[in-house]
Order: structure tokens, then sequence, then C-alpha cells
């Protein structure tokens, strides 16, 4: 993610350590003299060592808190927009102006609610007279139609700013008793006065937000980033670096890899010496590790520690680095030069192999748990074979609940979300690149073949392709039909360099069934509503009109046990397309990507849910989904890959495996760096949506919410992921959110226009007997 701030300082990396100007960010009567200019130590030109890859780069201040004698929020850096409440899919970001030479945040609604975690020791050490405990919040204001502000913390009042239109104070609002708590806190502000003749106005600015205790000091120097960022060079080595004041701290949230190092080098500007402390934290367990080192005047000193075995049943978890200034010389300005974690050092991935040909089949709602390769019970004898001689991914995850959006992150590289497929009724934009135009620009022939409508012409799926044949449910013919025109497909162009995909319609319904195939399935003797052929459209009414349809025990028996037929009818007509990739000699040059578009939550939260829906909340249960990937003949196969994959990773493997150059508009990752160790196993964010709802994965950690609310749960305490845990992991909590906002509002991430489906009568009917 781009930020204003960031752009503004690229030229030059990072401002040298310089006067902060006295009507600038520098609060009350802050000298200029403090911010010395650091020492090089001898006449040779500094060296700058090389940065090892981090997990946490405390200096970028991405996802950190900065704090002195309290906890500040700065509100003209881009990073600390995170902070405002739920993360809604469509809420603007707040705006920012430049003003005074800073960076303010202008308010336009009636109140504004930000989100904070604060551990006891960012207020210093408890005194004993219980009054100098009491909270305050001061801020630098300019007044605009706002006539004051009311404070809130945890939802109880702190006091008012008075305003005066125009006018740039800091303003002080003081509570009569310690209001901020250990972990999660909420600061509201609420404007007041505001006439109903200045619609339209700017209600107030607000540049930073200092939340302390005790007695504000008058002589208070807000730790704004373009405050405290830097470029020392101390003892002949320049470094990035943070300049802090005792007593004071940076704590940045973020994945805490094992096997990883906390790192930070500390100096003083000038003279005097410092004593400081380095931490990493999760939430629950406490502390990873801690270590007290020292800083002198003139040189670095480094402070490391190893996190070695977390010991937890993941590759790592999501937690915070920080650095506390304890204690240093009056005046001095401490230097931490490159603080974070570092990650440890991930192999070097090998060339993808690739070959003349890909064929990617992706089958329609298809439950990784239920099948034999996953520990299931239903036999695909056809899929465990190709999983013997390649690569199982077992987290691997959908970015939607929606078979379209699936598919298009396939192709694209790109979620549902950010290509504008986030909906039933969207189609695949004009604007999106896809697998298929690569293709076409390389000279690689290419088909698509698909049994889904929501991947039809009509929802702008035929784009790019020289072959494309829809079959639609509503159509007398077979759904594995797809395979079998395929395999036609393949035979005319044996000779070709070549890409095939295969959208099937899996374990998806309207089912195919024989009459005398039907007697023989469970239950027993079954009289209820499910029959093969309008069970999609039956499901739906069951899902939307409950009293209309009963869906009870035996519904469901029979729905699954439809469910099991038909996949296993899928597996045996990809063991035909096989054997046509045998009899033509290509199976030896071509790769083969075998996934699902979403999974089946049969149960969700309720006994009574009914499965087979798209467009559900993007739980986890849906969005696991089945990856076997086979590469061309000469490669080992028969292995598992824990690191959790994506379906947006499929278009740069296909470009990969074809030995094509990806599109710049493909976001995700190679495959067989993912196989090789080469990307982070669980410290990757993956976010799935499906209309304004939205789960964004880390390790263990799911954040899900919508434009209403939103919860944390952990995977590994419940696999179902339906308790709220954020209350209990502040640190996750933060992290997440940081990162949703990240991805939410990257820029460029939602250029693509959306496009509307006009539907015509041919159209709708077969999306009516999908379930539409």
């Amino acid at each position: 993610m781009i930020h204003a701030k960031r752009v503004a300082r690229g030229a030059t990396l990072m401002v040298a350590l310089s006067a902060c100007a006295a009507c600038d960010r520098c609060g009350r009567g802050e000298s200029s003299t403090e911010a010395a200019t650091a020492p090089t130590g001898s006449n040779a030109p500094p060296t700058t060592p090389p940065a090892p890859p981090r997990s946490i780069d405390a200096v970028e201040l991405e996802g950190c808190t900065l704090g002195h004698r309290g906890i500040l929020l700065d509100l003209g850096d881009s990073s600390t927009r995170a902070r405002y409440g739920a993360h809604a899919m469509s809420r603007p970001t707040p705006e920012t102006l430049e003003r005074e030479g800073a960076t303010w945040t202008r308010f336009r609604e009636k109140a504004a609610s930000l989100q904070f975690v604060a551990l006891e020791r960012d207020f210093g050490e408890k005194p004993e007279n219980p009054e100098a405990t009491d909270s305050f919040v001061e801020a630098r204001v300019r007044g605009g139609a706002a006539k004051s502000i009311s404070v809130y913390l945890n939802g109880k009042p702190v006091g008012n700013w008075r305003l005066v239109k125009g006018e740039t104070k800091i303003l002080t609002a003081r509570a009569s008793s310690e209001l901020t708590t250990t972990g999660a806190n909420e600061l509201l502000l609420r404007f007041n006065g505001v006439p109903k003749a200045a619609a339209g106005e700017a209600y107030a600015e607000i540049d930073w937000i200092h939340i302390g205790r005790g007695e504000p000091d008058a002589n208070y120097a807000a730790p704004t980033r373009n405050d405290v960022t830097a470029n020392p060079t101390l003892d002949g080595v320049a470094r990035r670096a943070l300049s802090l004041r005792a007593p004071g701290f940076v704590r940045c949230t973020g994945w805490i890899p094992q096997g990883g190092t906390a790192q930070a080098f500390a100096g003083i500007a000038g003279k005097g010496d410092a004593e400081l402390r380095m931490s990493v934290l999760a939430d629950r367990t406490g502390k990873i590790s801690e270590t007290t080192f020292s800083a002198h005047g003139g040189s670095w000193t480094k402070a490391e520690a190893s996190l070695g075995d977390l010991g937890r049943p993941v590759t790592g978890t999501v937690g915070a680095f920080e650095v506390e200034v304890i204690r240093a010389t009056p005046g001095a300005r401490v230097l931490l030069g490159d603080p974070g974690i570092v990650a440890p050092k991930a192999p070097e991935a090998p060339p993808a192999p690739h070959g003349r040909g890909v064929v990617l089949v992706v089958f329609g709602e298809l439950q990784p748990k239920t099948l034999s390769l996953y520990g299931g019970v239903l036999p695909t004898p056809e899929l465990a074979g190709l999983a013997a001689r390649g690569l199982v991914f077992d987290a691997h995850r959908s970015t939607s609940t929606l078979s379209h959006a699936a598919l298009a992150a396939m192709l694209s590289g790109r979620t549902g979300r950010a290509n504008a497929v986030n909906d039933f009724d969207a189609r695949l934009p004009q604007g999106v690149t896809t697998i298929a135009d690569v293709a076409r620009q390389a000279g690689v022939v290419s088909a698509m073949f698909t049994a889904n409508p929501l991947t039809s012409a009509l929802f702008g799926f035929d784009r790019g392709w020289g072959t494309f044949v829809a079959h639609g449910p509503d159509e007398d013919v077979l759904a594995t039909r797809v395979f079998d025109d395929a395999a036609e497909w393949i035979e005319a162009h044996k000779g070709d360099r070549f890409l095939v995909v295969i959208h099937a319609r899996g374990g998806h319904p309207p089912w195919d069934i024989t009459g005398e195939e039907l007697k023989g399935l469970e239950p027993s003797g079954y009289t209820g509503s499910i029959d093969p052929k309008h069970a999609a459209e039956l499901l739906s009414k069951a899902r939307h009109v409950p009293p209309a349809i009963h869906f009870g025990d035996t519904d469901r028996a029979r729905t699954w046990a439809l469910y099991s037929h038909a996949v296993a009818a899928h597996d045996a007509a990809l063991g035909r397309l096989l054997t046509t990739l045998r009899r033509t000699g290509r199976d030896a040059d071509t790769t083969l990507f075998v996934t699902g578009d979403l999974s089946v939550d049969e149960i969700g939260h309720s006994p009574s849910h009914v499965p087979f829906g798209e467009g559900e909340p993007p739980e986890e249960p849906l969005l696991w989904v089945p990856l076997v990937v086979v590469p061309p003949a000469g490669f080992a196969g028969g292995q598992r890959v824990k690191a959790p994959t994506a379906d947006v990773d499929l278009a740069t493997s296909m470009a990969n495996a074809l030995a094509l150059s990806p599109s710049s508009y493909f976001r995700g990752v190679d495959l067989y760096r993912t196989m090789a160790g080469s990307v982070p196993e669980s410290g990757r964010p993956l976010l799935a949506t499906a209309g304004n709802r939205y789960a964004l994965r880390l390790g263990n950690f799911v954040l899900r919410g919508s434009d209403r609310r939103e919860d944390l749960c952990d995977v590994l305490i419940e696999p179902a992921c339906i308790a709220d845990v954020s209350s209990t992991h502040p640190l996750a909590t933060e992290a997440l959110e940081r990162m949703l906002f990240a991805i939410l509002h990257e820029p460029g991430e939602s250029a693509v226009p959306r496009e509307p489906v006009t539907l015509d009568t041919k159209s709708a009917g077969a999306l009516k007997a999908w379930g539409r």
C-alpha cells in the first residue's frame, strides 16, 4: 500500500534527523536543538548494510503505535486510518490534507471512533497518588463548523474541547478517573453545535491525539512520523532509524515467524546514553522474548533475540514487536536503527517446471473433507492417482463464495472484489486481464468449457479464448459433457501449445442420475421433495423461504448421497480426459491443475442450514477447497504442501507452467515457490469476500465482518470459527484490522468498474435451474 507520507519522502527514502520547525508538528515548545545531527565517527563515506527480509519493519511504521508519556494517534498518518471503527467494505477512507507543514484529518461526520491497544507500561510506572492516574486526552485541533468536540474513552466521558473556527490549538480534556484499559480501547469523538447553514463544511481538522495519565506536560512533543523518522550515520554506518525520547516506545503488530529474530541497533544522536528494552509479545501467552540493552553516543549497539521454536502447532503467530526507551540522558534523542523482526531465510525456489500444455479443471462445490485424498470416505481414484504423482495443497483457499468470482480470481490473479465480480449480478469486466489474454498474445491456442451458467458468455467469461463452449443446467446434456468436449479439442490440437480450462458442475445441483441408480440411493424408501433435476431450485427455496419447503434429516441424507454420486461421475470423467492426454502423448509435457471453486458447508451455524448455496458469508468451511497440481514428467511427486495458497495463485502458476511472462495485473504467487518454502508458510494474509462481507485469514486467525459487525476467531481453538476472541486477542485483532485496511484501500485494487449482467429469457431459465 502506498501512503501519502511515504510518497512525500520517497525521493530521499528517509528524511535526515533535523530540527523540528517551531510551528510544525512539534507540539508545545520543542527546542530545535534537541534534534542534533548524528556524528559520523570518521571521514570515510557511510556504509549502508543490506536489509534482510523482515516480517515486521518498525521503521515503516505500518501497523505501529508510537508513544511518549502515553499513546499517540497520528491522524495525519495514513497507517492510522485503519483505526477508524469497523472496516465496512464500502467505507470511504478519511479525508486528509496538508496544512501548516503537517498532514491533518478532516471530519465531516457527527461522530468518529478510533480503536487502539494499550499496555499498562505505555503510561509509565503507576504512581502512589491515585489522582495521578486520571486519564486525559489532548489533541492538536483546527476549528471548523462544530462548536465543540465531546471526548469519550471506552464509553465514558473525558471532557469537551471548545473550538474556534479557523483557530489551531492544542486542547485538553481530563477525566476524574482512569479510563484506559489493558488491551483494546475505543476513543469516541462527537462533534457538537454544527449549524444547519454549515452543510458541507468540515466540522474540524485534527493533526494528532495524545492519550495519557496524570498531569499533561506543557512541553509535550508529539512523536509523529515526521518527527521520528531519520536516516542517521553513526561510526560510519548509515541506518534507517526511528528517533525517540524517553520514556517512549514503538510497538508494531504483525506476523511473528517461528525461527525469526528480533533485532534493533541503538545509538544516541550526540552525547549521552540510554537504557532500552526489546520485547516480542503475543496475546494471552504474554512475552515471547525480552531483551534489555544500552545505547551510547556516536556508535551503534546491536540487540538481538532468536525466537526459535514458538511452541505452537503452526509456523508462527500474530503478535507485536516493541522497543521501549526506558531511560535516557536528559535531552537525548535515542536512535533505533533497523528495528523489527527478521524472517528466517527462505530456501531458493527451484525453477518452475514447464511444458507445452496446461489444463485447469475446476470442480463446482467440492468439499475436501469428503474426499479420500483429504481423509474422507468418498473414493476419487482418478484424483488420488494424480495426487500420487503431483502436489497436494492442504491449505488452499477460495477468495469468494461466488463461483464466478472464484474462477475470475483463478484466471486473473486478483480477487473477485478487485475484479468487480463480488455479487451475483456482476460480469467479468473488459478491463480485467486474464491468463487467456496472456496465452493469446504468446501464440498459445486456448479453450474454455463450462457447465456453470455464472461463467458463461453472458457473464463475460468467453473473452480471450480461441474456443469457448458452455452447457447450461437446463440443457439436455450430462454435466460431465465438458470433459468430453475438452478431450475432443485436445485431440484436435495435440501438436499445439495449449491452455484448457474446464469449469465443471462438480457437486453442485442439479445432479445427473438414472432411475435405476436413484432406487439404490440412500436413504432407502425416500419420499421427500429433493429430486435430482430440480434440486437446485428446491434447495434455494428452502434457504430463502423456509416455510415453503421443509428441509429435514432425510432430505439432507438424500442431498449428500446425490452429491457423492455426482462427484464420482466427475472423477470418472476426469479419468477419460487423462486417457486422452496419454493417448495423444501430451501427458508428459502438460501441467494439470485440479481444484474447486468453493466448498460446501453442510450445517453452517445451525442444524437447519440448507447447503449448496452460493454467495453465503465467507466462512472457513466454505472457503477451503482442494488443489492438486501435476507438473510435466520428471517431477518428483507425492508431496503435500502445508503453506496457505489461494485461487489467485493459479494465473501466475499457469503462465509459468507455459514458460510465459505473467501479466503485471496478476497478484498471486507461483505455487512452486510456495512448495519450496520461498513463500511464508503461514505469514500471508488471505482475503475472501462476498458482497459486503469479508474474511481475512492470517495463520490461525480469521477476521470476519460486514458493514455492521466484526469479530475474530481462532481456528486452532475452534475450527468451525464461531466464537469471537477479539476481546482476549487485541494484538491479533489490531494486526488483522490494519492488514484488512491496507488490502481494501490499496491503490488500484478496486479500479475496475463493475459491469452488470443483463438477463435474457434463456439465461434466466439456466440460472433458475442453477438455484438462482
